[in-house]
């Protein structure tokens, strides 16, 4: 039997399109905005390694990896200030933990990774699966430009559900708790998860990075 969270599909990519900052030239997204995916997290998924050249993106540019049939990882690349705030997070105890809708695919994450304070092998690098832990919903891009208070915490850029309103920034930790479900109700468990994070490598002088399926 599915989940609610499966049957949530399909599910919507609007990267940047509620953003102010989205349309500027800086913030440079390798993907077609609105492309419609159909992404059922019930069952598990074949993949294969895939190998990215990560050498050519520049801070906040991101690159988009199909990585099995129906789901995607994203390569995102740090500004200074960002790589300072992943320095000086603080971890929350839920970094580990995965939404029960991915548990058959919990091979595919790297536990070791996803504890660490800058979860991340390279600290300029956040790599990581792009799907809110609360339903699934794929992530929106929000710029650096849009320095501020979310939560309560600083915002140095990050990630937004645009369905839920969660907030996470570039160690996919969240920033907001009170994340409100489709029946009107206040979700606290899975709104403290963090981004799910893949089993990866990257090569001894950093230039590519290498997504294991194990």
């Amino acid at each position: 039997m599915q989940s609610d969270a499966a049957k949530a599909a399909p599910l919507i990519w609007a990267l940047g399109l509620f953003s102010k900052v989205a349309h500027k030239p800086a913030i440079r997204i390798s993907v077609i905005l609105g492309v419609v995916f159909s992404l059922n997290f019930a069952h598990a998924s074949e993949c294969n390694e895939v190998i990215v050249n990560v050498s050519i993106l520049s801070p906040e540019e991101t690159r988009v990896v199909d990585f099995t049939k129906d789901r995607k990882i994203i390569v995102y690349r740090r500004t200074e200030r960002q790589i300072q705030n992943a320095m000086n997070s603080v971890p929350n105890g839920y970094e580990g933990k995965f939404p029960s809708w991915w548990k058959n695919n919990k091979h595919l994450l790297d536990g070791k990774i996803a504890i660490s304070k800058t979860r991340s092998k390279l600290k300029d690098f956040f790599v990581f699966w792009p799907y809110s832990p609360n339903y699934g919903y794929f992530l929106t891009y929000v710029g650096e430009e849009n320095v501020g208070k979310i939560g309560g915490k600083h915002w140095y850029g990050g990630f937004l559900d645009p369905v839920t309103g969660a907030a996470y920034d570039t160690t996919g930790r969240p920033l907001t708790f009170n994340v409100i479900d489709k029946a009107g109700k206040t979700i606290t468990k899975l709104s403290k998860a963090s981004l799910m994070i893949p089993k990866h490598n990257f090569s001894k002088d950093g230039k590519t990075l290498t997504l294991l399926c194990e």
